[in-house]
């Protein structure tokens, strides 16, 4: 008798852990965007921002960095918001980022604006005066947000 009641005890034990964790991360995939749904093709059509680095960072690479965030997160709050848009920060130092060198023929670190439709890549742009306005933070930004547009509009 005292075998099956353990028994017992342990099941319900292990239905309300699953329970517990489980309703969390089911309720998250439900909602997106606080409760906005998001249609399948929106998923697959997306401007993604680079901003490329390496283990060892200048203050001019910081600095690129920085306003490359102050760009996008002023200039397309909406779109990243909706999830149409995003900002990746990647170190080319890592091994399983390397193909990104040759993918986006990158001499140095830099920043590139990749448009997807479908889910591949249908345009991309490397930015490469972000280096020459890095000293005038409004050339720079309008400069990024400017080039952002063109992207998202297919012109290269």
């Amino acid at each position: 008798m005292k075998i099956k009641s353990r028994v017992n005890h342990y099941f319900i034990l292990i239905v309300v852990i699953v329970i517990s964790f489980g309703s969390p991360i089911l309720a998250a995939d439900l909602k997106v965007d606080k409760g906005k749904k998001i249609s399948s093709s929106e998923k697959n059509n997306k401007i993604i921002v680079y901003y490329f680095h390496g283990n060892m960072r200048c203050r001019t690479c910081r600095t690129i960095e920085t306003l490359t965030r102050k760009a996008v997160e002023n200039g397309f709050s909406d779109d990243l918001k909706k999830g149409i848009m995003e900002l990746s920060v990647i170190n080319l130092d890592k091994s399983e980022n390397s193909h990104f060198v040759k993918d986006y023929q990158l001499l140095s670190r830099s920043v590139v604006v990749s448009n997807l439709k479908n889910g591949k890549e249908n345009n991309w742009k490397r930015l490469d005066r972000v280096w020459e306005l890095v000293k005038n933070d409004t050339s720079f930004i309008s400069y990024v947000q400017k080039e952002i547009h063109s992207v998202m509009k297919g012109e290269n």
